[in-house]
This record gives C-alpha cells, structure tokens and sequence, in this order.
C-alpha cells in the first residue's frame, strides 16, 4: 500500500482489526492522484504518485494537530470525535475536490483536502467567535432520528426535538435556528418530553445511552441493546437540565408521560425503563418505585413468560394509562410471550394485555384517539418471516383488533390529529415500497399517500397548534422534515 498510510491493527469495537478502507478515489484527468478513504475512525489519505507514498488530509477534532474543517455544531460543543465516513465523492474533472460524509456529517475540500468547508450546518449570523452555546443552521443535510418534535404551548417560538445520537436541540427562534447541548444528564438518545400544563419552561424528558429502540438495530441485534440512562428535568425552558432519576435503575428510558389530572408542584410520573418496566413518581419526579405488576406476562397454554421491553407510555385523559411492550428474540426467534399493548386503569398498579385477541410479535408504536380510551391504532413489524406487518385498530378498548392498512411489512405506527381526530396518519419504516407517510381522513377505512416526502423512513408526525396546513415528520435517519399536511 505504499508509506504514510495506516495499516496498524487496533482494538476497535470489542476486537482487533485492521483499518477498513471504504473507498478509493481518482480521476481520468489526473489519475495517480488517488484517495484512500478510511471508514472509521475517518480519514482520508491522499497519493499523488500512484500510491507509492500517501499523507493524510482529514483532521475532524479541535485536538488534532493540523485541524482543518470548518466548524459545525459538534465540534463546537464537544470538539469531534472523528465519526466513520459513510460516502466520499470525486469531481472527474477535477481531482481537488472531493466531498465525504460521515453518519451526521458533510464536508467538501476544494484544494486537495487542506481544507474542508462544512456543508450540513451553519452558524447563525450575529454571533462572536466560535464557542460552546451557540446557535447553528440546518442547511438540509442533517441527518439522523427524531423521536418528537414539540412546539411550546406558552411560548411557540420555542422548538425542541428529542434527537437519536445528538441527544437534543432547541430553538428559540421557531425552528430558524438551534441550540445542540451536550452531557449529562442529556445521553445518546432523548426519547420523549413531557412538559408542565401551568408552569412555563417546567419539563422532563427521557434519556438513555441505546438508540433506535425499537427498531432492527435493536431487535435483531445489529446494536447492543442495554446502557445507562435516566429522567432529567428543566425549569427553564430546556437550557439546562439536572438529573432526577432517584429510584431508576441506570438503563435506557423510553417514555416518560404526566398525569393530566395531577396537581401543580405534585405532579404524577410515568416512565418507561428499557427491560425494567415502568416506574412512578408521585412527588414531582424526585424519586421513583416501580409499577409494573402483570406487565410482560401472558399466560399462554400453561407457560408464563416475561418480556420489559417497554418502549412507550400514554397517559389518556380520562387517567387510563397504556404501555407498549415489544419484541424479544432468543435463539434466532421472536418470542410469543410478553409482547402487546398493556392498560391501567388504576394508576399503574396492576396492567391487563389488551392486545391478547390480536397477538403480534413486533409491535412498534401506537396511538390513542383524544376522544376516547377504546380506540387504539397499533403498528407492527413482520416477525419469524409472518405476514403481520400493518396498522391495526380497535374500537372497544381490545377486545377485537381489525388490521385497516398494510403498505409495507414495516409499520411503525400511528399519530392522531389532536385537533381532528379522524384524521391519522400511519408511518412506515425500514423498507417501505412506497411512502413512508400516509393520511386517512375516516379513521383508517382509506389512505393516500404523501409522494412527494422525499424520505420514507417515518416516525411520528407532529403539529402547529396555529396553522393547521402544516406538519412537522419525524423520521428514522432522516431528520425533520415540514410540509403540507394533505397529500398533494
């Protein structure tokens, strides 16, 4: 391979290998200048005489000794970390430029790789030097999950997102620009936020150190499914956050909802803690016990199995309360006991599978109608090579499931308008066909699909409780993306 370029063994992920080169770049024009393209830690090494001798040209961290790229939000905040290069690209015309990615990154050089221009983010305009804090631009190259996209009830110029990998980010501004914070309590994932109905600015939201839950790379094990996390709470509209996780285990926590009939100062808790069931707080979220008595188990021809694979909580208005439990494999197959849609109508003291007449193996997601506790929309994945991939509904609190939509063996659930209910929009992941986003104004009797998003990995859709024509799509890998809120 020449001199200058690594090819040194290293402990990476648990085992000893060798760098991994990922691509190899070069042109007609001038074709013994050549890129080699290292997947991670990410480097790009450059030859100018065939490979015979090379230099690197990639330094992605403030504290790299010739650190060469424009800065961009994680650097700022954290000063990089050197992510694995997912794509690298040559201009055949002119072997100067060369433009790389990496899982969260977009960088492009223009002289050979002495410098990098970053092409995901901007700094806002106004600002002093680059520093921690700082509000950034999105250019529509920012990558990665969304879980929930919120709006401010008491000042709607205020944006949060609870974000896969980069944890959160807020905006002051209404989505124009964002604030990226880093460290504890904040962790990999921030999976929900719920915020106090009297107290501006008061809210909690659930973190934890596993992404992608419950997603393939969870479920089949691509990932490792276990790592700390916790309930951190803020007073000051999400600009700093403390933890208050007393009583929780230290694991990923997936959901975390408020009772709404709970009183100001006192409020009443949820959360759900990834294979450790759900936990409550009756004292503002200062301490937790766990309240999980018949969650996981169903009784199946005598066996009795138990699955805590909680992903998420919904606390309905009436002060029903819904977890969904979801998919656990062993030995290469996913097991029929324990997951399904689990209800309390007593507080979390004791849970009852709701789902039992419609057992599914890999449910996802779910919602439930504002207007009443018996309506449920439940999305499933296909499991052990079945055909139960769709979007499910019920009528009458569980005791009969009718499958209303399947456009893909990947459904991840649903999101009812608040404001008309009739309206869902039903969301598909991991390998949908078609659109990942689909709208049915009659409650599920008919779909149309939204063509036109140009990415079809969807979550959850969110919306502007002041302008009724938009919404705000989640999506897995995708970021945020806005439009209209028919198809077109």
């Amino acid at each position: 391979m020449g001199t200058g370029i690594d090819v040194e063994e290293r402990q990476r992920w648990g085992r000893k290998r060798a760098p991994q080169y990922v691509f190899v770049l070069t042109t007609d024009v001038r074709p013994l200048t050549v890129y080699a393209v290292r997947g991670g830690p990410g480097q790009i090494y450059r030859s100018d005489d065939g490979g015979e001798t090379w230099r690197p040209t990639l330094f992605s961290r403030t504290k790299d000794d010739g650190f060469n790229i424009e800065p961009h939000y994680i650097t700022a905040e954290t000063g990089g970390w050197g992510e694995n290069i997912s794509g690298a690209g040559i201009n055949p015309v002119d072997p100067e430029m060369v433009a790389v990615t990496d899982w969260m990154c977009c960088h492009i050089s223009k002289d050979g790789g002495k410098s990098w221009q970053t092409l995901h983010t901007r700094r806002a305009e106004g600002q002093g030097p680059v520093s921690k804090g700082q509000r950034w631009e999105n250019t529509g190259l920012v990558v990665t999950t969304i879980w929930y996209y919120y709006i401010d009830r008491f000042e709607p110029n205020r944006h949060y997102i609870a974000y896969t990998d980069i944890g959160y980010a807020r905006s002051e501004d209404a989505g124009k620009s964002w604030y990226w914070q880093h460290g504890r309590p904040l962790r990999n994932t921030t999976y929900e936020i719920a915020f106090d109905p009297e107290i501006p600015g008061k809210m909690w939201a659930a973190f934890g150190d596993v992404h992608d839950i419950p997603q393939g790379n969870i479920i089949l094990g691509r990932h490792r499914s276990s790592g700390g996390g916790g309930v951190g709470i803020s007073e000051d509209f999400g600009v700093t956050w403390r933890d208050t996780s007393e009583g929780l285990p230290d694991s990923t926590v997936t959901s975390v909802v408020l009772d709404p009939r709970g009183r100001k100062g006192q409020r009443t808790l949820y959360a759900s803690v990834w294979e450790h069931g759900v936990f409550k707080s009756v004292d503002d979220g200062k301490t937790w016990e766990k309240r999980s008595e018949g969650l996981g188990s169903i009784i199946d021809s005598g066996r009795r199995g138990k699955n805590m694979r909680v992903c998420r909580i919904i606390a309905h208005e009436d002060g029903t309360l819904f977890c969904l439990v979801t998919a656990l494999i062993k030995e290469r197959k996913f097991q029929e006991e324990g997951p399904g849609l689990y209800r309390s109508r007593d507080g979390g003291e004791s849970w009852e599978c709701i789902s039992e007449s419609q057992p599914l193996l890999w449910p996802k997601d779910f919602d439930v109608d504002p207007r009443d506790s018996q309506v449920i929309y439940m999305g499933a994945a296909d499991a052990n090579r079945q055909d139960e991939g769709g979007l499910y509904k019920t009528t009458d609190g569980g005791e009969a499931w009718r499958r209303i939509a399947r456009e893909g063996r990947d459904t991840f659930g649903a999101t009812i308008n608040p404001k008309r209910p009739d309206w869902v929009y039903m969301a598909l992941v991991e390998g949908a066909p078609g659109p990942g986003l689909w709208l049915s104004k009659d409650g599920g009797e008919t779909w149309e699909g939204f063509w036109g998003l140009p990415f079809r990995n969807v979550q959850r859709v969110a919306f502007d409780p002041d302008d009724d024509s938009v919404i705000y799509v989640g999506t897995f890998g995708g970021s945020l993306w806005k439009g209209p809120a028919e198809p077109g």
